[in-house]
């Protein structure tokens, strides 16, 4: 039953990867999973946040950089280090892989050349999970950016597909993390929040 569902999400993997891989979106999955871009959509929600909440925007903002961090410490610190399944890109030949600091950036997988293509552990999705977390979070006090920001996070998790770093199990994992750790830190909030609002 296991090897089933591990090859059911390899062949899923080959199938986003390959078969519905266009180059005319090339540029904008290459650049949405880049985290040095990162900071667009986040400064975007930082200045939605201050205009709309004002003082109360920093409560907000540091409660949801600390569901990212969290979620980026458990998924990345621990979970991949207890699990440490290789990614798609160092275990299946003839994929795309868009490798960021060569040139040409996308590459199809050759497995004789795996050492250049990205070492680290595939399970579960940091990207996934941490954008999932800040989605989550943040829409509990907006809860129209739910409609906005959960997309987006989903949007995040394909293009790790896409780009041949993930499985798409690796991807609902992180977004299954994302969500509950986003409970977790809301929960913890609410107390200090309730503590502090009080003095």
């Amino acid at each position: 039953m296991v090897e089933k569902l591990k090859n059911l999400d390899r062949d899923f993997f080959v199938f986003l990867n390959k078969d519905l891989h266009f180059d005319c979106l090339n540029d904008f999955f290459s650049t949405i999973t880049n985290q040095a871009y990162a900071f667009i959509p986040v400064l975007i929600i930082i200045i939605f946040l201050v205009k709309k909440y004002k003082a109360k925007s920093v409560y907000i903002i540091v409660g949801a950089a600390i569901a990212v961090g969290l979620s980026d410490f458990i998924t990345s610190g621990i979970v991949k280090k207890i699990v440490m399944r290789p990614r798609p890109c160092e275990t299946i030949d003839n994929i795309y892989f868009w490798a960021k600091n060569k040139n040409p950036h996308w590459i199809i997988t050759d497995l004789t050349e795996k050492s250049s293509y990205k070492k680290s552990f595939s399970f579960p999705s940091s990207h996934a999970a941490n954008t999932m977390a800040m989605a989550v979070f943040i829409s509990f006090f907006y809860k129209k950016l739910l409609f906005i920001l959960v997309p987006f996070s989903i949007l995040i998790g394909y293009s790790r597909v896409y780009v041949g770093v993930h499985y798409p199990s690796d991807v609902v994992a992180g977004f299954v993390f994302g969500i509950f750790i986003s409970f977790f830190v809301k929960y913890l909030y609410d107390i200090i929040y309730d503590k502090l609002s009080r003095k």
